[in-house]
C-alpha cells in the first residue's frame, strides 16, 4: 500500500521527511481569532463567549498529503472586570493516504488580564499553556495523529483599537502576538528519542470592515517553530530545521446584534504558504457563536 511505502521511505530518510512540521489546529490564531476576537470585544456587556468552527484543511508537503475534519469548541469567561479565561480545542479526524485517526485535539488555556478597555480599543496580556492529549507512541508524519504528547507555556498581547474612520463606518485593526516554549517529550521516530522542540511564535494581524450588521475580516498569521534537538536511546543528538509559514484568510460574518444572545454566524477560508519544513495548506470554516 502507499502508505506503507512511504512509511519506509519515512525510516530512511528521516532527517529530511521528519523535519516537516504538523501545525496544531487549536494553538492556530488566525482559525481561532478569526472574526471571535472582533465578535467578543465589540460586546463589553457579556461575560461569557461560547464559539463553535467546523472546519476543513488539506494539507500538502513533499511525499505528505493530509486532510482534517472537525469542529474547534472556543469559550471565553470574564472571571472579573478585567480577568478572563479561555479554552480552546478541537474534536476532529485527520486522514493521510488512508489511514485515519480520530480524537480531541492539545487543549489550550488562556489566562488574560484587560490593561487598556475602552470603547474604540483594548489591550490584553495574557498567560497560555497546552494540556497535550496525544499517547501515540510514534511520531511518524506518515500516520495520522491527533494531539501530541508536548504540553506548552507561554504568554501573549492582544490588541484591538480602530484604526481609522470612513463616514460612518470605523475601520478595526488587531494584533495578537504568542510565544509558548514547548516542553520535551519521549516518541519514537523511528527509534526511541527524546524530543525537545523549543519555542514557537504566532503573529496575527486582522483588519475588520463592519457594514451594519456584516463583518468583513481580511487577516494575516506568521508561525514559526524553533530548531528541535532530538536525543535518541543511543544518545545521538542531531537538530532539525526551524519551520516557518505564513497564511492569509477571509473570513465575512453576520452578527445579530438587537437579539439577546448577540449569535454570530460567519464563514471563512485561508491559504498557508510554507517556507521552511511546514506544510502548504487550504482551509474552509463556519462559525456560530454566542454570548451571553
Amino acid at each position: 500500500m502507499l502508505w506503507a511505502l512511504l512509511l519506509l521511505l519515512h525510516l530512511f530518510f528521516h532527517n529530511q521527511i521528519g523535519a516537516t512540521r504538523l501545525r496544531d489546529v487549536s494553538t492556530d490564531s488566525a482559525l481561532e481569532l478569526a472574526l471571535v476576537n472582533f465578535h467578543r470585544y465589540a460586546g463589553q456587556s457579556e461575560s461569557t463567549y461560547v464559539y463553535a468552527k467546523p472546519f476543513y484543511i488539506h494539507s500538502v508537503g513533499g511525499l505528505l498529503e493530509r486532510s482534517l475534519a472537525g469542529v474547534l469548541f472556543t469559550g471565553y469567561k470574564n472571571l472579573t472586570h478585567a480577568i478572563w479565561l479561555g479554552i480552546n480545542t478541537a474534536a476532529m479526524q485527520a486522514e493521510i493516504y488512508d489511514q485515519k485517526a480520530g480524537g480531541l485535539d492539545d487543549i489550550q488555556f488562556k489566562l488574560g488580564y484587560d490593561l487598556l478597555k475602552l470603547e474604540d480599543a483594548h489591550g490584553t496580556l495574557y498567560l497560555v499553556g497546552t494540556a497535550p492529549t496525544g499517547n501515540r507512541p510514534c511520531s511518524c508524519i506518515c500516520l495520522p495523529t491527533v494531539g501530541t504528547k508536548n504540553g506548552s507555556f507561554g504568554f501573549g498581547l492582544d490588541t484591538q483599537a480602530v484604526a481609522f474612520e470612513i463616514k460612518d463606518c470605523e475601520l478595526s485593526l488587531s494584533i495578537d502576538l504568542k510565544y509558548r516554549y514547548v516542553f520535551s517529550s519521549h516518541e519514537y521516530q523511528p527509534v526511541y528519542s527524546r524530543i525537545y522542540p523549543r519555542g514557537t511564535i504566532d503573529v496575527w494581524i486582522a483588519l475588520n470592515v463592519p457594514l451594519y450588521a456584516w463583518d468583513v475580516e481580511l487577516g494575516y498569521d506568521l508561525w514559526w517553530l524553533n530548531k528541535e534537538k532530538i536525543i535518541t536511546a543511543g544518545q545521538l543528538c542531531k537538530k532539525t530545521a526551524c519551520a516557518l509559514s505564513q497564511k492569509i484568510y477571509l473570513d465575512v460574518g453576520y452578527t445579530a446584534a438587537d437579539i439577546r444572545l448577540r449569535p454570530l454566524i460567519a464563514v471563512g477560508a485561508s491559504y498557508e504558504c510554507a517556507h521552511t519544513n511546514a506544510l502548504n495548506q487550504w482551509m474552509m470554516w463556519m462559525t456560530a457563536g454566542i454570548t451571553f
